[in-house]
């Protein structure tokens, strides 16, 4: 049995990275290079007498791997923050006025990536029609949206 320790220790890598599939953690991943790791140094020196040299390459390749995948990890969630979908896609975009928007209960109309959109101006200004304007925030099925400086300098 001592000389097949590896196949424990490979096994157990494979359960390990089956479990980061099913719950992408980046920490589980690093329990089964860990394991690589010990199954490595198990086969180059099989016995129990070696079992603590197989238990701290465990533990150093663990550890190791966690330092090395950690800031990985963290720029991957970073950037999927980055990409907006649905509602969210439509702040920051800009659009045209199609009939004038003023502030709080005063809705208007605006035509935004080609569709018309009911919305009310963000404080309290009021955007003429033709005027461009950003979303600044999506309100269930009604934008907020604030005038451009460039379209309002250029109808003074």
């Amino acid at each position: 049995m001592e000389r097949y320790i590896w196949l424990v220790w490979f096994g157990a890598a494979l359960i390990f990275f089956v479990i980061e599939i099913m719950t992408p953690t980046f920490f589980v991943v690093c329990l089964g290079i860990g394991c690589l790791v010990a199954a490595g140094a198990s086969l180059l020196l099989p016995g129990e007498s070696y079992l603590w040299i197989h238990l701290a390459s465990f533990g150093f390749a663990t550890f190791g791997s966690f330092i090395a995948i950690q800031p990985l990890a963290k720029r991957l969630k970073r950037r999927e923050k980055l990409y907006r979908t649905n509602i969210e896609s439509l702040i920051g975009e800009t659009g045209v006025v199609k009939t004038p928007v003023g502030p709080g209960l005063q809705e208007g109309k605006v035509i935004l990536q080609g569709s018309i959109w009911r919305a009310v101006a963000y404080g309290n200004e009021r955007v003429q029609a033709g005027e461009h304007v950003q979303v600044v925030q999506v309100e269930g099925t009604k934008l907020v949206v604030r005038a451009l400086s460039e379209t309002r300098e250029k109808n003074s």
